[in-house]
């Protein structure tokens, strides 16, 4: 009886903090699911202040509906309320659980929990750590059939209950008073020293002290590691001994081991001399950007048997830039005790694959302290998109003119809502000036008259931290007396700009000849040839069509931006100028282009600021 109240009260108190992450972290600050071994559970959040989080006044409701408890080990139907308080120190979570009526089904007699707990729960990097304790009302477990019913009630409950991944060790401490109508009287449980034990096994060392009236006194005490077996002690003397098998729950830890909480049951073992294992491995569908990848053994690990490790890039981001570099992210290895974590040195990129490259000791294992071994890691896993960033640019990616202006839209970002923050900055080319760095809207102009091209960078991060980023190539041809600039898009396909001052563009010139009758403009492998009859030249206020001899129309091919023989297409002329020589000083002409079932649109501009298509 003493075990079972302990094990209750304790174990209520860690569902209340798995119960409220679990609403708090809810699409919905709710959740519903199966059972492992049957039936339903649900919860919601009633957030009182509205700041999307479990804070103190808020409240968890959790319905139970034949639902398989594996840490109670029974099947439970009621509702369970948890009425969140106000952490203290380094505490992550505090508050009240109040049982309503929660019965063991199918139970004979009936078994109900009534009455309320606190509880708090502070975590840190190695420690777990759950502090239960008796609220105003008490804690009671009520029996009866049809005849009769009992009530056992517990009152001053204290209990500690801390799992450490630096020592591989659970404690459990306890102290309570029962008031029990099946023994029809009362009787007081303390830890004289603390149960404990290596995670997910037996214990291995403790006292648990019974006294009953006039101060006699029972106690169950942990012969010693090897053993499977407790001497009972009456008034200090061993009498008999008990199994230990079946009462794992209060002092393992296992049933907060998420990868045995996976599990239908746990499973509980004695601990044997070599009892080397992996309890916990990481999730690739829980794979952060910024976070660690963690396996817990169940033993302190030699910190030699690791020397590197490597996320390696298997694939692309998703709508990332083209020609993506697959760049290699050096991790951390941090060896505390049974716990070995893996943390990038640098933000691995949200929706990428990476896999995980380690290099071993010389035999390629994981080895404890004790010399035993264990396979390698291994972990591949897709980066979970926790953010997103996008990136809406209003038409070609150009500022022609000293005077153009470029609006940058990223409210289409995302990070399970709007991001926590948005910045943009420049990576390279000719200064731009930015309307408000850190808007989702923002206009882009030059800063200074030069030509070509500047790379900008939208960074969107959430509340966590984890950011994405996209990249823009913007071609600046601030300074016209010096530009050539092509732009064109095909079908619907993104713009496409070719100038005369990109490091790759091999030839580009804009022409006329033959008294002004013939245009020829080249830049790079793009070309657009075309000649006049009947004594027309070429001046600003043309629209005329080209392939196919129209008549009255450009003789020559027009645009050559089409492989095959026989585009069509037409050429409009927005600004033409002649120097005193006679050549040209400034075209401006848009053309739309047909080549098969191609439909191409683009702006030749020579010298001049009128923004294109």
């Amino acid at each position: 009886m003493a075990f079972g109240y302990g094990a209750l009260a304790v174990t209520m108190g860690q569902l209340a903090v798995d119960w409220t992450a679990q609403a708090e972290a809810g699409s919905m600050q709710s959740f519903s699911k199966a059972c492992p071994g049957g039936g339903t559970v649900s919860g919601g959040l009633i957030d009182r202040d509205g700041d999307h989080r479990a804070s103190a006044g808020d409240q968890i409701t959790v319905n139970l509906v034949g639902c398989y408890l594996k840490e109670l080990d029974d099947t439970m139907d009621g509702i369970v309320s948890v009425t969140l308080g106000a952490p203290t120190g380094s505490q992550q979570r505090a508050g009240v659980v109040s049982l309503n009526s929660l019965t063991v089904r199918g139970s004979s007699p009936t078994q109900e929990m009534q009455g309320a707990i606190r509880f708090d729960y502070s975590v840190s990097p190695l420690s777990k750590l759950l502090h239960v304790y008796s609220d105003t009302q008490p804690f009671a477990l009520r029996l009866s059939d049809k005849t009769r019913s009992a009530t056992e009630t517990v009152t001053v409950f204290d209990a500690l209950h801390e799992t450490r991944a630096d020592t591989v060790r659970a404690t459990t401490t306890m102290r309570f008073h029962v008031a029990s109508d099946l023994l029809t009287g009362s009787f007081d449980v303390a830890t004289v020293t603390p149960w404990a034990a290596w995670f997910d096994t037996y214990p291995d060392a403790g006292e648990l002290s019974v006294t009953g009236a006039n101060g006699s006194k029972v106690a169950l005490r942990v012969r010693n590691a090897a053993s499977t077996a407790a001497d009972v002690l009456v008034n200090g003397t061993a009498v008999d001994n008990l199994s230990l098998d079946g009462l794992g729950v209060l002092w393992t830890g296992a049933p907060w081991l998420p990868q045995v909480a996976s599990a239908g049951q746990y499973t509980v073992g004695y601990s044997t001399t070599n009892g080397f294992r992996t309890l916990l491995q990481p999730d690739p569908a829980a794979f952060l950007p910024n976070g660690s990848l963690q396996w817990l053994y169940s033993r302190p690990l030699n910190p030699a048997s690791i020397t590197s490790a490597t996320f390696i890039q298997t694939g692309s981001q998703p709508n990332g830039p083209a020609n993506q570099m697959f760049t290699p992210v050096p991790a951390k290895v941090s060896v505390e005790g049974g716990l070995l974590t893996l943390t990038p040195s640098t933000q691995l990129l949200p929706g990428v694959p990476y896999q995980l490259q380690l290099t071993m000791n010389a035999a390629g294992e994981i080895v404890d302290t004790a010399g035993n071994s264990l396979p390698r890691p291994t972990f591949a896993g897709t980066v979970l998109q926790t953010v997103s960033a996008n990136m809406v640019v209003s038409g070609a990616p150009l500022l022609l003119g000293s005077k153009a202006t470029l609006i940058l839209d990223a409210n289409g970002s995302s990070a399970n809502g709007a991001p926590a923050s948005i910045h943009w900055r420049q990576l390279s080319g000719p200064a731009l000036n930015f309307s408000d760095a850190n808007a989702g809207r923002i206009e882009v102009s030059p800063a200074a008259i030069a030509n070509g091209t500047a790379v900008v960078e939208l960074a969107a991060s959430n509340h966590a931290g984890d950011v994405d980023r996209r990249t823009l190539a913007i071609t600046v041809a601030a300074d016209l007396t010096q530009s050539l600039v092509l732009s064109y898009r095909a079908m619907n396909e993104p713009y496409k700009i070719v100038t005369n001052f990109d490091p790759s563009t091999t030839s580009a010139y804009a022409n006329v000849w033959q008294s002004n009758t013939v245009l020829d403009v080249l830049i790079g492998t793009q070309r657009f040839l075309g000649g006049l009859n009947g004594g027309q030249t070429w001046q600003a206020g043309l629209t005329l069509p080209y392939g196919n001899n129209p008549s009255g129309g450009v003789s020559g091919s027009g645009w050559l931006g089409c492989a095959s023989v026989g585009n069509t297409g037409t050429v409009k002329i927005l600004e033409f100028a002649l120097d005193a020589s006679g050549k040209l000083d400034r075209l401006a002409l848009d053309f739309d282009d047909t080549c098969g079932l191609n439909y191409t649109q683009g702006s030749i501009r020579y010298h001049s600021a009128l923004p294109v298509r």
